[in-house]
């Protein structure tokens, strides 16, 4: 306690706070705003507050009234504030870099808490010394009384050269400079005697190894009540008062940006980089950096080693190798201890201190993907709760307190995997993983036809590492079981508009039974037809559908044949097979009501009321649409509900009745963006941006249009009608020839889809377009092939006599001779040579 009453001065001062104190003595030091900054560990602002606060307590003006108005009080005098703090720490030979939020939580532990044993855990390489030296030195240095937790100095003891605990008083003796003295107490008495009225740090660095000697730790601390131990340790000392702080990779970017230099994982792939070659520019292969660094997952000691390799390869060379072999992250440098010169001997190290037990399930932990729950690892590894805590303390296995997942760092995990691979049972362990996550898969695939969806999307999200590498290993094993399990996920892929991915996963799997026909290729098929569908290749799914339907009648069981013939109904209107899906949905709707469950029923209403308004019987189509609507909601189902809530979103914009169309869709906007469906999400905004056109709105329209645009492309997918709307907006604001692009890409989406109708569609639309900006004679070779077509009747347009109006309009806006030539030059040419005439000529 510091006595802060006056003693040389009478005037009364507002008491200081402890954190006010400590920053007084380091302005009374001479120290800087951001050395201050440094030193305390917070943002240079605080500090500012700070002596802001200082000045106003005081009642002074500046840093030199404070420091000399803190003489006087006796809070600091001039001869203490220029004493060096006694330590041994060594120089560092190269800047610290990152770790801001550890140096700052170990500070606050040391400095503001109880706190006197902190131990740093984590596997070797992951910089625990390098971390708690850099920490000693923020206590080193100008020596500030009133608020310095150890004014008898800072002392690291390197533990790693002892083979016995018994070598543990020694070196501390010999770090303090401790000489014993040949009298009959004891070295340990004669060390804590001397240490009683100490207040000092000891970093004890490297501690695994000497585990039986931790007890020696607490009779130290027990003996000197100001004395504190900072200790570096792969396994935890396991004593009371212990605080354990587990140390991760340092920061490193998920993904290769602008930003990536500004993680401190890529920050130390550079310097160490530029200590092998000189001019090494992380510009040149940012990919490759970012690559390293998160296949190193921001180990320290892995990123080194990597780094080192840039004078004779390339990051992305590097990041191959890593992925290859563990053994080419290693050194031959002669300063480095043998401990840390390759990756594979500091794993050997730890794997060394496992018992046997431990071994088995750390070595089957490896075939998780992202981690997992305690109840997985068990049930896969046969792992009591005991041996996962020993892992724990022995930083092989890392636990989120927040999730309770259980993770194990992409390195060892690697070593794991080998170790596994050399034991026999690899094939086996990765059976029983499989085995568990298609359970898993089934369970959480329930869960998305009802009200638990959205928590069954996040189950999904966290191990979906996982249930696609079990995935894969059914697929390898043709175990039909395990393959439908994990088959039912076709809808999460769906929800999470993650198409390309899904498609990859199925036609894998579909891969491994040649040209066989069974009850689990069919479910397969249903996955692999969808997203082609999805990504608007219907003419390849098509075949698909009708296969999966065949094979699933084939097989007996009515209630596995409703999602198939949705599937096929869905495609053949996609591809304009009116009739043909009409005959499919009238044999659909009594099928779902007799075997469907609840979800396939309400999917049912909505197919139904779609082919309604197919047929132009609106009144039926809404009718159906809003009880499917209402059906999905009764049971909570948003992913269902958001797709009649579209459609009478639409039907209520085509109807003009833009206050309800508005409504509608921003009720689907915010069910689609609290469940993270993406293509809903998009179809959101593009309705709310086809609301505002029609208000006039032509600004707010395009972007509303351009942020739907964007989602879709992120998912590798397109919408050419959304393409076309956006192509029509820009040509309202700025012409015709500023449209062209836009109209070229529509013009290309909708190519893609193989689909007359749609090309018609699109010709009608850049047809009004041309109107509209004068260009007349080209708007009548349009509407003229356009009518002259025998498909223009199956165009579906809510306002039926829009080609009619056209044709008047542009008839008085010419002359006869005029009119008639442009109309015969239409009628003579073919769609895609009339379009590219209109969008690519000059």
């Amino acid at each position: 306690m510091v006595d802060v009453s006056p003693q040389s001065d009478d005037r009364s001062f507002e008491p200081l706070s402890k954190r006010e104190l400590d920053v007084l003595a380091l302005v009374a030091a001479g120290l800087s705003n951001s050395e201050i900054a440094e030193r305390l560990v917070v943002a240079y602002t605080t500090v500012k507050w700070y002596i802001r606060q200082i000045f106003n307590k005081l009642g002074v003006d500046n840093r030199a009234q404070a420091t000399e108005r803190a003489r006087a009080l006796g809070l600091v005098s001039a001869a203490e504030a220029a004493q060096p703090i006694k330590h041994n720490l060594p120089a560092p030979v190269s800047p610290f870099i990152g770790r801001t939020r550890e140096l700052a939580d170990l500070t606050r532990l040391l400095r503001e808490g109880d706190t006197r044993l902190i131990t740093i855990l984590a596997p070797g390489g992951m910089g625990k010394t390098r971390l708690a030296l850099a920490l000693a030195e923020t206590f080193v240095g100008t020596r500030y009384i009133v608020s310095l937790p150890f004014p008898d100095g800072v002392y690291v003891v390197p533990l790693a050269p002892l083979t016995t605990p018994d070598g543990i008083i020694p070196a501390i003796a010999d770090a303090l400079g401790f000489q014993f003295a040949p009298d009959s107490r004891t070295p340990v008495q004669q060390l804590l005697d001397f240490l009683r009225h100490k207040h000092l740090l000891l970093v004890l660095d490297n501690f695994e190894h000497l585990l039986d000697g931790a007890p020696l730790v607490t009779d130290m601390l027990q003996a000197a009540p100001g004395v504190a131990a900072l200790v570096t340790s792969r396994e935890r000392l396991n004593l009371h008062g212990e605080s354990v702080y587990t140390l991760g990779g340092m920061a490193y970017p998920e993904q290769a940006g602008d930003d990536a230099l500004s993680y401190s994982a890529v920050q130390l792939f550079v310097q160490s980089a530029r200590r092998a070659r000189a001019d090494f520019a992380p510009e040149a292969g940012p990919d490759g950096v970012v690559r390293v660094c998160q296949l190193a997952q921001g180990m320290p000691l892995a990123l080194e080693l990597a780094a080192a390799w840039v004078g004779g390869l390339s990051p992305d060379e590097i990041a191959e190798e890593i992925t290859r072999s563990l053994d080419f992250l290693r050194t031959s440098k002669r300063d480095v201890p043998e401990r840390l010169r390759s990756v594979r001997a500091v794993f050997e190290a730890a794997w060394a201190r496992l018992t046997t037990d431990e071994q088995a399930v750390f070595r089957r932990l490896s075939v998780f993907r992202g981690g997992c729950t305690r109840e997985a690892a068990q049930a896969v590894t046969g792992a009591d709760v005991m041996t996962l805590a020993a892992l724990v303390d022995k930083a092989l296995l890392r636990r989120d307190p927040a999730s309770g997942r259980y993770e194990v760092h992409e390195l060892l995990r690697q070593y794991a995997a080998e170790q596994l691979e050399h034991s026999g049972e690899a094939q086996q362990v990765r059976y029983a993983h499989a085995g568990y996550f298609a359970q898993f898969a089934a369970r959480q695939a329930e869960k998305l036809r009802g009200a638990q969806q959205l928590e069954a999307l996040n189950q999904i999200e966290t191990d979906f590492d996982n249930i696609q590498r079990g995935f894969q290993t059914a697929g390898e094993a043709r175990d039909t079981d395990l393959i439908e399990q994990f088959a039912e996920l076709w809808l999460f892929f769906d929800m999470q508009a993650r198409y390309q991915e899904g498609l990859q996963i199925y036609e894998q799997a579909l891969h491994h039974f040649g040209g066989e026909e069974n009850r689990t290729v069919g479910k397969l098929l249903l996955g692999q037809g969808l997203f082609l569908h999805r990504l608007l290749f219907n003419h390849e799914a098509l075949p698909i559908a009708e296969n999966c339907v065949r094979i699933m009648e084939a097989c007996g069981q009515p209630q596995d044949t409703i999602i198939p013939f949705m599937l096929y109904a869905i495609v053949l209107d996609a591809l304009e097979h009116i009739e043909r899906s009409h005959a499919i949905y009238q044999e659909l709707y009594p099928l779902t009501q007799q075997y469907g469950d609840t979800w396939e029923k309400s999917t049912s209403l909505f197919l139904v009321g779609g082919d309604a308004l197919n047929h132009k019987d609106l009144d039926r189509g809404r009718a159906l649409l809003e009880q499917a609507y209402r059906d999905y909601q009764k049971v909570g189902n948003s992913w269902g509900a958001v797709y009649p809530l579209r459609d009478l979103a639409y039907l209520a914009y085509q109807g003009k009745d833009y206050q309800q169309a508005e409504q509608l869709y921003n009720e689907l906007l915010n069910l689609a963006q609290k469940n993270r469906f993406p293509t809903m999400v998009a179809d959101g905004l593009e309705g709310l941006g086809l609301i505002a056109r029609a208000r006039g709105d032509l600004r707010e329209a395009k972007d509303f249009l351009e942020e739907s645009l964007t989602i879709y492309r992120a998912i590798g997918s397109s919408r050419p009608s959304l393409e076309l709307n956006l192509s029509r907006i820009v040509c309202e604001m700025n012409g015709f020839q500023t449209a062209k692009p836009y109209f070229r890409a529509a013009f290309d989406s909708t190519k893609a889809l193989q689909s007359v109708t749609a090309l018609l569609y699109l010709v009608l639309v850049i047809a009004e377009n041309l109107a509209q900006t004068g260009d007349n004679e080209k708007a009548v070779e349009l509407i003229g092939f356009y009518l002259h077509h025998p498909e223009h009747e199956s165009v579906l347009t809510f306002q039926t006599d829009r080609p009619a109006k056209l044709v008047v309009q542009l008839r008085n806006d010419l002359s006869p001779d005029e009119f008639a030539a442009a109309w015969q030059r239409g009628q003579a040419a073919s769609i895609e040579m009339l379009l590219e005439k209109m969008l690519y000529s000059t």
